[in-house]
């Protein structure tokens, strides 16, 4: 058991939220538990309301920052919640993090979207 009647600390359920109220349960539910969370809203996706938790704004093709962000806060676990548009490439601001990871993150963009959503899994877990 590792919840909270167990006593042992859960680690902080990071939270990589896309636009609709999923992101929002997914949070609410967490935190009702007693799990930390930790909101990284997708700008320009994501609803306004994730402000209520504790939050960061990133914006695609801020890989460097997301994980900078995921290992500051301490989180152990993600979860990919939320409605998500392909983003118009010109809008995308590439940092370090994201220049490095480029022939992966290309490699994702092939194929349809279940393609491109399992690529992303494995991307996160081989981080």
């Amino acid at each position: 058991m590792n919840g909270p009647e167990s006593g042992l600390a859960r680690p902080t359920l990071g939270i990589i939220a896309g636009g609709g109220a999923v992101p929002l349960t997914v949070a609410a539910a967490a935190e009702a538990a007693g799990r930390p969370v930790c909101v990284l809203a997708i700008r320009g996706e994501a609803d306004r309301a994730v402000e209520a938790h504790r939050h960061h704004w990133i914006r695609w093709g801020e890989i460097g920052r997301l994980f900078d962000l995921l290992a500051r806060e301490g989180v152990g676990e993600i979860v990919i919640a939320g409605s998500v548009t392909r983003p118009d490439y010109r809008a995308i601001r590439v940092d370090l993090g994201a220049v490095l990871s480029l022939p992966k993150i290309l490699s994702l963009m092939v194929g349809g979207d279940d393609t491109v959503l399992r690529g992303v899994v494995r991307f996160f877990e081989d981080r």
